[in-house]
């Protein structure tokens, strides 16, 4: 139960915490589209977000000319890679999380079945009472 706890609230705290660079990253690369850009036409704020969520979303629709000055282009490719790899964390925390609630409910569905099996008339049998508890146990075994 410690385990599944631990490694719970750390999933929690990695998610918590790349959603809350993905808003920076969001916010950064918004303003430095639509203020801070070197091009002479600078994009809207909403034009710039969209940009952003396709470009690290992968999708890429291709509807948004890049700005052709070096400056902006390096800027670009540093948006689009670190966009990507901020949404393949979180969309990694999120399978870890899914997989940890699955094998917690697992777990608990085997235990019940255990325990209903070795039940009779009221009593735990003493076999089961006799056997050692189980352990859950995630992530890597040391």
């Amino acid at each position: 139960e410690i385990q599944y706890m631990a490694r719970l609230q750390s999933v929690r705290n990695i998610t918590v915490f790349t959603v809350a660079l993905f808003i920076m990253y969001l916010g950064i690369g918004a303003m430095y589209y639509s203020r801070w850009s070197s091009a002479e036409e600078k994009w809207p704020l909403h034009e710039s977000l969209i940009f952003l969520i396709y470009t690290a979303s992968t999708v890429g629709y291709g509807n948004h000319d890049i700005h052709s000055e070096p400056r902006d282009r390096v800027a670009t490719m540093i948006f689009i890679m670190v966009g990507i790899a901020l949404v393949t964390v979180f969309l990694s925390e999120i399978f870890q999380y899914v997989t940890i609630e699955a094998e917690k409910a697992r777990f608990t569905f085997e235990e019940a079945n255990l325990k209903e099996s070795l039940h009779y008339d009221g009593v735990l049998d003493k076999e089961y009472q006799a056997l050692p508890k189980r352990r859950i146990t995630f992530g890597w075994s040391r």
